[in-house]
């Protein structure tokens, strides 16, 4: 007697709000016409998320991703034990993402090392130090401000120390000088850590910012950022090209 032949269809997968193929290749073609420039936040999210979870709305998990971390950098910032809290993220998304973070870094930090050799400047480094300002913000985020930080990195870009500096800013500013006169590092980032929010960077921190860099300039070392973290923003001087008047 022969068994009788299993007829019946796999069910869908659940949650499914729309058909993922025919999505995802519309996504791919709008990539493909218009690259990044047409995309939001979540639909960039939503498209990475494509090469981690195969058949699931990922819509659904990169919006619940930005209103957790509050935006890109948010995301790629979390941990993968914080990642694993938002409803639907698993283990293996957490990894795929942290590791597409740490993946750029290198990638980044390896463009700027090869900017450095062929331009042969301390003047302008073409690349912020994306780690760095990662870095300096998990590594003091529990304690109260105000107060300074410093991240040094060798020649090969690897972290020797990242520091905290108490005390006025001419007390942190000679503090930090006198880690540049050491020579023991070839990379600096330097943080400002306040207790409230600001519009715009005020011009003492410019002022401090330019101070540094004339020293970083004498002692061979490259300044890569000063970077002000307040309890909503991060102000990265040479993202907002407040830097470059001084690297001249």
């Amino acid at each position: 007697m022969t068994k009788k032949q299993n007829n019946k269809k796999e069910k869908p997968a659940q949650n499914m709000e729309f058909d993922p193929s025919g999505h995802r290749q519309r996504m791919k073609e709008q990539y493909e016409k218009n690259g990044f420039s047409s995309f939001r936040d979540y639909e960039l999210l939503e498209m990475l998320l494509f090469f981690s979870i195969p058949r699931r709305d990922t819509r659904v998990l990169a919006r619940r991703l930005l209103n957790t971390f509050g935006d890109l950098n948010g995301v790629f910032n979390a941990s993968e034990a914080e990642l694993c809290t938002v409803q639907g993220i698993g283990e293996k998304t957490a990894e795929f993402l942290c590791f597409f973070q740490q993946l750029s870094d290198e990638y980044l930090r390896r463009l700027r090392m090869d900017d450095f050799k062929t331009n042969q400047s301390i003047y302008h480094p073409a690349i912020p130090d994306y780690e760095a300002h990662r870095h300096l913000l998990k590594a003091f985020d529990a304690d109260e401000p105000p107060f300074f930080s410093v991240l040094c990195k060798n020649s090969a870009g690897m972290i020797l120390f990242c520091k905290k500096i108490e005390g006025s800013m001419e007390e942190a500013l000679l503090q930090i000088k006198r880690l540049i006169a050491e020579k023991t590092t070839f990379f600096i980032t330097v943080g400002h850590h306040l207790a409230h929010s600001i519009d715009h960077p005020d011009q003492s921190d410019l002022d401090a910012a330019a101070s540094l860099i004339s020293v970083s300039v004498h002692m061979d070392v490259i300044f890569q950022d000063y970077v002000i973290f307040t309890p909503d923003k991060m102000h990265s001087l040479e993202l907002m090209y407040y830097l470059k008047g001084y690297r001249v």
